[in-house]
C-alpha cells in the first residue's frame, strides 16, 4: 500500500470478555486495557498502527469510553474513543462506517497481541481496491489445529456493506460469503502473525510471563 493512500485504523474493544471476568474485576479494567509489560494490549496495537494511519478509532462500550480516554490520553497521537450503538458485530461495523474518514479501513480486535512488525508488514501488502483478509498463521498447527482466524482485515470503505450482516465467529456465515467474494475477485488472502489471543486467564498469564521476560 502506498503511503499517500489514506487509511483509517479501527480497533474493536467492545467484547464482554466473559472468561476473563475474574481478572477484569481484580484489575478494575476491561480486558483490552490489561497491562502487558509497560503498556496495555490495545496500546501495543495502536502504536503499531499509528505510523501508517491518518485516523485511529477505538470502538468500545458506552460505560468504558471515559476509562479508555483516561488510559490512552498519554499517547503521542490522537485516538478517537467511541461507543457503538447496537449490539454485536453489526454495531461495530456501523460505527466504523460512521467514523471512518479515509477511503480504506484497517480493522482488528483489541485482544490480539501482534509481533511488533506484523501490522506494518500487512499494511505494506494491502491491495487498496480489494478486501484483504489477514489469516493468523499462529492459529494453524496442522493437523492438530486448523483455526482459520482472521487477525486483520482491510477494505475500501464502500465495501463495508458486504460485512454488515455477517457474524465473523460463525464459520457457516463467513466461509460461504468469503468464497463467493474470492471467486468474484474482490478478496485477497494474506498470512499474518499473532503472539497471543487474550481470551482466558491462562492466555493472559502466558502473555504476562512473555513480556516480563523480554524486559529483563
Amino acid at each position: 500500500m502506498k503511503q499517500e493512500n489514506e487509511l483509517t485504523g479501527i480497533v474493536l474493544a467492545s467484547g464482554e470478555g466473559s472468561r476473563l471476568q475474574e481478572v477484569s474485576q481484580k484489575l478494575g479494567l476491561p480486558k483490552h486495557l490489561f497491562p502487558l509489560g509497560e503498556e496495555s494490549l490495545i496500546e501495543r496495537t495502536l502504536k503499531n498502527m499509528a505510523p501508517h494511519c491518518q485516523q485511529l478509532v477505538c470502538i468500545t462500550q458506552k460505560q468504558f469510553v471515559s476509562l479508555f480516554e483516561e488510559k490512552l490520553k498519554h499517547l503521542p497521537f490522537e485516538v478517537q474513543i467511541v461507543a457503538k450503538e447496537k449490539d454485536g458485530f453489526i454495531g461495530d461495523l456501523e460505527k466504523a462506517r460512521q467514523m471512518a474518514q479515509s477511503s480504506h479501513i484497517l480493522l482488528t480486535v483489541g485482544d490480539l497481541v501482534f509481533p511488533s512488525s506484523a501490522i506494518s508488514e500487512f499494511i505494506q501488502r494491502i491491495n487498496i481496491k480489494k478486501i484483504n483478509l489477514g489469516l493468523d498463521r499462529s492459529a494453524i498447527n496442522f493437523p492438530k489445529q486448523m483455526d482459520l482466524r482472521i487477525a486483520l482485515v482491510s477494505f475500501p470503505k464502500e465495501m463495508i456493506e458486504l460485512f454488515l450482516h455477517i457474524n465473523p465467529e460463525k464459520h457457516s456465515q463467513i466461509i460461504p460469503r468469503a468464497l463467493k467474494l474470492l471467486i468474484q475477485g474482490k478478496i485477497t488472502v494474506k498470512w499474518t502473525r499473532t503472539l497471543f489471543n487474550i481470551n482466558t486467564p491462562d492466555s493472559y498469564s502466558e502473555a504476562q510471563s512473555f513480556f516480563n521476560e523480554t524486559r529483563q
